[in-house]
């Protein structure tokens, strides 16, 4: 199974950034790494980019990454869930 990037690592932003913080980081860096300007090199990282912005951009999608994100354990694995309090005495 392939480990999906991290969406704010790309685009260099905090995940508490602000979406115009994200939308201008977006912007700078898919002008600087556009095919039109620096041929096929930039594909892969504007695609990249693209995934990155489309997860961030939408409030929806980008707390439901950022819940994941919270489940997810060291190395992204899920961590299973357990209750805070199991009854049992200390």
């Amino acid at each position: 199974m392939s480990e999906r990037p991290d969406p704010y690592a790309i685009l260099g932003v905090s995940p508490d950034a602000t979406p115009s913080t994200i939308r201008k980081a977006y912007h700078e860096r898919a002008r600087a790494s556009h095919p039109d300007l620096i041929g096929d090199s930039g594909l892969a990282m504007m695609r990249s980019l693209n995934l990155a912005w489309d997860t961030l951009r939408d409030p929806v999608r980008r707390a439901a990454y950022d819940t994941s994100r919270r489940l997810a354990g060291p190395g992204g694995r899920t961590q299973p869930r357990r209750p805070a309090w199991t009854g049992a005495a200390g």
